[in-house]
């Protein structure tokens, strides 16, 4: 049986307030682990402007953009 090798993936949780270290953050992980897939996860509520994510892209990032459901029935169930 072969052995299948394993590979290091490295997510990125974004936001616009963190655009201006989403290309320096990338730089580093691609420096000290250069065979690691990069995913950038964006927050679809507030997302990063297009130049990053041309500039992650162009390191060899992965983008997606996250919109996860917040429920808030939870709070209702006292009433």
């Amino acid at each position: 049986m072969m052995k299948k090798k394993a590979s290091i993936h490295v997510h990125l949780f974004v936001y616009s307030g963190d655009a201006a270290l989403v290309g320096e953050n990338l730089l580093c992980v691609r420096h000290a682990l250069p065979g690691a897939h990069l995913v950038v996860i964006d927050d679809g509520r507030h997302p990063c402007p297009d130049e990053v994510k041309a500039q992650a892209e162009e390191l060899g990032a992965e983008w997606r953009v996250s919109f996860w459901a917040v429920s808030y029935t939870h709070l209702r169930a006292h009433e």
